[in-house]
């Protein structure tokens, strides 16, 4: 979720949606691994909220390459329960963090979901307004101004490292919202601009998992390649896809109580 969002270059990127488009694999990259602990002393209570943006891609000389590639909608309740759903052309993903714990990833074309029990010991980490929604997770992003974002004021982070930076965007009168987001590239930038803001409870319907989804190995929620018997090649490379299928059976494991 927005709060989660605190960005790990090590785990950035391309982690879930190999083979789909690349950048909706980033964003989901970057909100899959940080941001799982307990609520600390830069937490605030949750604001709900539903903040929806779309992506925009150009080049190095500023020339729009694709419009509306891809679709983001992150939602809080006041539970702290949080969504992301992230969609372009034929590949739409959900992250769910619920309140009880439990932690589920979802594709919604191919009816898929990893389903992690009590995954987070608590109330989950989020950025905190009082704090100018710095990250609640060792970062390299720092503070670089305030300035009003379709009309709502924001806090801008930057994270740069080598020839890519990231800049967010939050939401200071909006629970840290995430209200654009721009990375920069060696051979382009991809834009997030704001589409929506809605505060109050979100739609329900975002946090519902159909029974019908198959549950799989997170290296097979998004990778038909990877399924047993497959003739294609799996487009998640090997050791990434060993270590979150490890992460996924322990967590389980220990859920059941083994």
């Amino acid at each position: 979720m927005t709060s989660l969002k605190n960005l790990n270059w090590k785990r950035s990127g391309r982690v879930l949606l190999w083979g789909a488009t690349g950048f909706l694999a980033f964003n989901l990259g970057r909100v899959v691994f940080p941001g799982l602990g307990r609520v600390n002393a830069q937490s605030a209570s949750p604001v709900a909220y539903t903040v929806m943006r779309t992506e925009d891609w150009y080049d190095t000389t500023g020339k729009l390459i694709k419009q509306g590639n891809a679709h983001y909608v992150e939602a809080v309740k006041s539970d702290g329960s949080s969504m992301w759903r992230g969609s372009a052309e034929k590949t739409e993903q959900r992250k769910l963090a619920f309140a009880n714990g439990d932690y589920v990833l979802t594709n919604e074309h191919l009816g898929r979901k990893s389903t992690y029990p009590k995954r987070n010991p608590g109330p989950l980490a989020s950025r905190n307004p009082q704090n100018s929604c710095s990250a609640v997770e060792p970062s390299n992003e720092i503070p670089a101004g305030e300035e009003i974002i379709s009309g709502h004021r924001a806090i801008r982070m930057v994270s740069a490292r080598g020839k890519e930076t990231i800049t967010s965007w939050y939401a200071l009168d909006a629970g840290c919202a995430e209200l654009q987001f721009r990375y920069q590239y060696a051979t382009g930038v991809s834009e997030q601009t704001l589409s929506a803001l809605i505060m109050g409870e979100p739609d329900a319907g975002l946090f519902q998992v159909p029974a019908t989804f198959q549950e799989v190995p997170p290296s097979r929620v998004s990778d038909a390649c990877a399924d047993p018997g497959s003739t294609c090649a799996p487009t998640m490379p090997g050791p990434v896809a060993a270590r979150l299928d490890q992460n996924y059976n322990n967590v389980r494991s220990r859920a059941q109580g083994h």
